[in-house]
């Protein structure tokens, strides 16, 4: 029988006695297969359900269970152990890790389940996060709030993560080594799609893909209005700066930080959400100049636009996901 292990001992404990991380009581697997936002009306907001993906039944014949799925495995095999920590570690293995390698069973869970959640965000289970439809593209209604080293709250004040979402630099978003921030020596690694940080089954949209979001929009010199949530955003001489989030898109101004990693600037005044595309999709060369630029999509309080613009790599902004 396997020892008490970390993995063990904060699903048996912290999942059963403080669960801090919500999967709102849905079955879908971290992947966002299934139905997270068939079946809505076009650009109504869905709360992700589960089923589809890879998830599998507690005693099926293999494959990961969402995070919902693995807290009701959880609080049975504590129903059934009662204290015993070792049974209750056994059981919850052979609910959750079927036919699949122990350590990779511990990896994948304490990454999908627990990741974030350590440091009070939602981790990167879609299933803890808002969806919503938008012509032919699925995307994240909210910002991710996901914990990784170099990720970072807007004043280092987590209450603003629970409100904006987490800022990320770019080549932590795109999952990549940071020195890919500093040259172009990383365009190699840019998938299409590129998964990056974002929940499993989601991407870092490219400047294609917020393009077609912003067309849809009505293009880029009215689009912020229909993608601004109708709450949050600072006022202008006196009027609202505030959208009207036509598409349920429910852009917050989450503000940024440059790349010195501790000025912060621009929360309830502007957002700017990072694209997988360098330096406007044209030839990226050499260190510094282009090498440092990555896009991103840029709404401001005082104007209906949203532009795709470049930025310094290195500063951190929001981002958002959108679906394979």
């Amino acid at each position: 029988m396997k020892s008490i292990s970390k993995f063990a001992l904060a699903a048996s404990i912290g999942l059963a006695m403080a669960l801090t991380f919500s999967c709102s009581g849905d079955d879908g697997e971290g992947d966002g297969g299934g139905s997270s936002s068939s079946g809505g009306t076009q650009g109504g907001v869905s709360s992700s359900s589960g089923g589809g993906g890879s998830s599998s039944s507690v005693g099926s014949g293999g494959g990961y269970l969402s995070c919902s799925e693995l807290e009701n495995a959880t609080n049975s095999c504590i129903n059934e152990y009662g204290t015993d920590d070792e049974l209750i570690n056994q059981c919850i293995i052979d609910k959750a890790c079927v036919n699949i390698d122990y350590e990779e069973c511990q990896t994948h869970y304490l990454s999908e389940c627990y990741g974030g959640d350590k440091q009070g965000g939602k981790g990167n289970d879609i299933s803890n996060y808002r969806t919503v439809e938008i012509g032919d593209q699925i995307w994240m209604a909210e910002n991710l709030d996901y914990y990784v080293e170099g990720s970072k709250c807007y004043g280092n004040l987590q209450s603003n993560c629970d409100l904006y979402g987490r800022l990320y630099d770019w080549s932590t978003a795109m999952a990549l080594d940071p020195s890919c921030n500093l040259d172009c020596s990383c365009s190699g690694q840019i998938q299409s799609p590129h998964r990056g940080i974002c929940p499993s089954g989601w991407h870092i949209p490219s400047d294609d893909e917020w393009y077609v979001l912003v067309n849809f929009a009505g293009g880029q010199a009215t689009a912020g209005k229909k993608l601004k949530a109708i709450s949050g955003w600072e006022n202008i001489n006196g009027s609202s700066g505030n959208g009207t989030d036509t598409h349920g898109f429910s852009a917050l101004p989450g503000g940024g930080c440059n790349p010195n990693g501790y000025t912060f600037y621009s929360v309830g005044f502007a957002g700017r959400w990072y694209s997988a595309t360098e330096n406007g999709g044209q030839l990226c060369t050499g260190y510094g100049g282009s090498g440092r630029i990555a896009d991103g999509l840029d709404m401001s309080y005082s104007i209906d636009k949203a532009e795709i613009t470049g930025q310094n790599k290195s500063a951190f902004f929001s981002v958002r996901c959108v679906k394979d």
